[in-house]
């Protein structure tokens, strides 16, 4: 391939994937790199490379800090503060430096900070994301790029076997304007009959309230008898750590026995929109849903354009714990007219089949609903929010639209057709490598390298 001069810098993607890269002549001046196996492994090199592990816990190994200027640090708080908290707010290693609302303006300036002086160090002309962003620090990285103008291209994995999505900017997911096309190829657009690889080894509720009183035993324990690290300073941050841990550990009990007393049955037959309620957090919710990242607020606006005799079956995501579920969360949801809150055992074909229509954020049942034949209404961004049946939610959408809609097998399957043509061969998310009999991470590199080349020309 043709030497590639425009300075790169990547966030994520392995040492091994990097070093494909740099063989295949793409000029990679900084990486930010990601281990699978041991995310703690560290590589023997300058301060060019960087931990993932390390970075996202602002533990910066490399000295590129400097002072951003303002116009760069209020464009990127303008556009991307929201995110930055949501995606701040998730992980205990990084709330653990929030105490009151005046850190989260200090944190995202130190992560500003460190986003400025590591392009500008590198002299980076694009930036390459494995994923879209979803920590905090990684939102920071982007924003700050953006208000400098360089581009950046994010990759997103696809559910289709082996195959991803590259976008500039994660708002055009589903629209694709920013994207490159490849060859198109099949997808299946008939009913599904089994659910996505990553739902199959759902543990039971019985499983997931042993393993939180593991949880919080451990965390309880950490900070109770001080074995938090042998520096103070590394003992004051890991006390922080643990004890956020051993409060989402207590909270998720009193959510394992408050929701007995809120699920209910799955009620006789009735006109019902079907809401699958996603895992949070979760980036596919927390960035890809932007401000309905709020699923209550999306159910609210859902309540305000459907007609009061509809139903609104609610669905509680078979991986949630309690974080995302206090007692404001149920106080909200009892608010909501002619809805109602079914177990996470309650089987979704089932619930999709017999409904009116699906409304979700960003999930796979949209996808499975348009693919049964049932309208989907959207709240974020997502691969499929552009086909036929697929109804983008406003303020303006008409009910009547909605559950009037016709669907046409040609109609959808041209559009399916043509939505493949932005899926190109390689994976982004090493989870996924399941799905493609034989995985080479080497080859797997070399189908990536393309993606890359292409999108820079």
């Amino acid at each position: 391939m043709v030497q590639t001069t425009r300075k790169i810098g990547l966030i994520g993607f392995s040492t091994e994937t990097a070093k494909v890269f740099r063989e295949q002549n793409l000029n990679i001046t900084a990486h930010i790199y990601s281990n699978h196996k041991n995310k703690k492994k560290r590589i023997n090199s300058d301060d060019s490379c960087q931990n993932f592990h390390d970075w996202k816990e602002y533990n910066f190994r490399d000295a590129v800090s400097i002072n951003s200027p303002a116009e760069i640090i209020e464009a990127a708080k303008e556009k991307y503060f929201d995110e930055f908290i949501s995606t701040t707010d998730r992980w205990p290693w990084s709330a653990s430096f929030i105490k009151n609302w005046g850190d989260y303006n200090n944190l995202f300036k130190v992560a500003c900070d460190y986003a400025y002086g590591w392009i500008k160090k590198h002299q980076i002309e694009c930036l390459f994301f494995s994923n879209v962003p979803h920590q905090g620090i990684a939102i920071s990285q982007f924003a700050v790029a953006k208000a400098l103008g360089i581009k950046t291209y994010i990759f997103l994995q696809s559910p289709f076997p082996g195959k991803s999505w590259i976008v500039e900017d994660w708002t055009d997911i589903g629209k694709f304007e920013t994207s490159k096309t490849s060859s198109r190829f099949h997808i299946d657009i008939n009913e599904p009959s089994a659910q996505p690889f990553y739902m199959k080894n759902v543990k039971g509720n019985q499983n997931l309230i042993i393993r939180n009183i593991a949880k919080q035993i451990r965390a309880r324990s950490l900070v109770t008898l001080g074995l938090n690290g042998f520096k103070a300073e590394e003992r004051k941050r890991n006390f922080h750590i643990n004890s956020r841990r051993w409060q989402n550990a207590v909270e998720s009990s009193y959510y394992y026995k408050r929701a007995k007393g809120v699920f209910c049955d799955l009620p006789q037959a009735e006109d019902y929109i079907y809401f699958p309620l996603h895992l949070q957090p979760e980036m596919t919710t927390d960035v890809l849903g932007g401000k309905y990242a709020d699923q209550l607020l999306a159910l609210e606006h859902l309540r305000e354009i459907m007609p009061d005799k509809v139903a609104i079956y609610i669905k509680e995501n078979p991986k949630q714990t309690g974080l995302f579920r206090s007692e404001t969360f149920f106080e909200r949801l009892s608010k909501l007219r002619n809805a109602k809150f079914l177990d996470k055992s309650t089987p979704s074909f089932e619930l999709i089949k017999n409904s009116k229509a699906v409304a979700t954020i960003t999930g796979t049942a949209g996808w499975e609903a348009i693919r049964m034949k049932k309208p989907a209404i959207v709240f974020g961004n997502v691969y499929w929010n552009n086909l036929p049946g697929a109804f983008r939610f406003s303020k303006e959408l008409k009910w009547k639209s909605v559950s009037e809609f016709v669907f046409d097998k040609k109609q959808l399957q041209s559009a399916v057709n043509e939505l493949s043509r932005f899926a190109h061969d390689g994976i982004c998310d090493i989870e996924y490598s399941v799905m493609v009999k034989d995985y080479d991470e080497h080859e797997n590199a070399l189908k990536l390298t393309r993606i890359l080349h292409e999108s820079i020309r």
